[in-house]
């Protein structure tokens, strides 16, 4: 699975707006792909890519579990 998840995100370079935004978040830079049953969520910030959180599907997200800088 890491493979394939290394993979997910290098398809990020081209088209880093390819995932929709984190409903929890609801801002346009933090978004996330859906791999298997896990959700990996990144940031967008000045075109540099940033994997914040791979978290399983049926867990209870919440802002403060994602970890960002200020």
């Amino acid at each position: 699975m890491v493979i394939w998840a290394q993979q997910a995100v290098d398809e990020l370079n081209g088209l880093p707006k390819m995932g929709r935004v984190v409903p929890e978040l609801n801002e346009e830079d933090v978004r996330e792909l859906f791999l298997y049953s896990y959700r990996i969520i990144y940031e967008i910030k000045d075109e540099v890519i940033f994997v914040l959180a791979v978290v399983h599907q049926r867990r209870n997200l919440k802002d403060e579990n994602i970890p960002r800088e200020s």
